[in-house]
This record gives structure tokens, C-alpha cells and sequence, in this order.
């Protein structure tokens, strides 16, 4: 079908838009002030190299799905650096059954996925803290230890409000 020419100079407008490196006001763009200091925005594309980088590690093991699910179980609520990573990843292999000598070398890969990290790239905890963290401190670690505080109930009139009434005005 042969376009017209209104068709085909919309056509090449539109190739002419998508071959170009558009900006669109984004600050992710090589060049950009901070472009190379940024990692929040590519923490989850991070993390799901890190499980493939894994998968790919043990992909001819006969135990690579029980190896695998029990990494990302783990991977999904600790970093692969954090201190106590590996011993609950030792764990959760233990519980699906996995033979000694593979968790050993699960947890070699383990440690390597680690070294490239702290070699190549920023540690996957480099994302940042939240910055309500001490609120958030606050709230979970020391919620054993505070009192609970009674606060007054905004009564807002009603049939029995606060204070005394006099010819239909409340005095507080």
C-alpha cells in the first residue's frame, strides 16, 4: 500500500524522533550533572543481575532449582553482602535437602558474586538509607520499651461534651 504524502512526512518525523538520544528533562542521561554517582535508579536492575549472575553459576548443577529458589528466597530480604547472608543462605540449602559439597560451592559463588561487587561496582546497599530512618528506628526497635501515651479524645460537642454549658454555649 503506497502511503500519501501526508503519511509518509508523519512517518519520517517519527523515525527522524526515535533515532534521536532524546533528553526529555531526565537526569539519568550520560553527561547529566551526578550521572555517574546515581545508583538508586538501577538498585533493582542490580539486584536482578545479581540473581542471574547467580542462576548462571550453578545452571549444570542437578540442584540448581532448589539452589536457586533457596537464594532468592534469601536475596529477597537480605543483601548478598550483608554479614549474615550467607549463613541463612546455608540454611534455607540445608532445608531444601542440598548435599554438603554443593552448599559449599554455593557459597564460594557466594563470595565471588561479592568480591565483583566491591571491585567493579558500589555494594548493592549503596542505594541509601530512608530518610525517615529514625523514625523508623524508633518505631519497630523500641516499641517494647515505650508508654503508651493517652491523648484526650477531641469530643467536638455531642451529647456530653467537655466543660459546663451555659445558656447553650460551652465554657471550657
Amino acid at each position: 500500500m503506497a502511503l500519501n504524502k501526508h503519511e509518509k512526512a508523519i512517518l519520517e518525523a517519527v523515525e527522524g524522533l526515535l533515532q534521536q538520544d532524546a533528553k526529555l528533562g531526565l537526569s539519568m542521561h550520560k553527561g547529566d550533572v551526578g550521572y555517574e554517582k546515581t545508583t538508586d535508579h538501577y538498585s533493582q536492575f542490580r539486584w536482578e543481575g545479581i540473581d542471574d549472575l547467580f542462576t548462571l553459576k550453578v545452571a549444570g548443577s542437578p540442584w540448581k532449582d532448589s539452589v536457586t529458589s533457596a537464594f532468592y528466597a534469601v536475596h529477597s530480604h537480605k543483601y548478598i553482602d550483608h554479614p549474615t547472608f550467607k549463613l541463612a543462605f546455608d540454611k534455607e540449602m540445608s532445608a531444601r535437602a542440598v548435599p554438603m559439597a554443593m552448599r559449599e560451592q554455593c557459597l564460594k559463588h557466594v563470595d565471588a558474586i561479592v568480591e565483583d561487587l566491591t571491585t567493579k561496582k558500589p555494594n548493592e546497599q549503596d542505594a541509601g538509607w530512608n530518610p525517615a530512618m529514625a523514625e523508623i528506628v524508633e518505631m519497630t526497635s523500641k516499641a517494647d520499651d515505650r508508654k503508651a501515651e493517652r491523648s484526650e479524645p477531641f469530643t467536638g460537642g455531642g451529647p456530653d461534651p467537655e466543660g459546663t454549658r451555659d445558656n447553650g454555649k460551652l465554657k471550657t
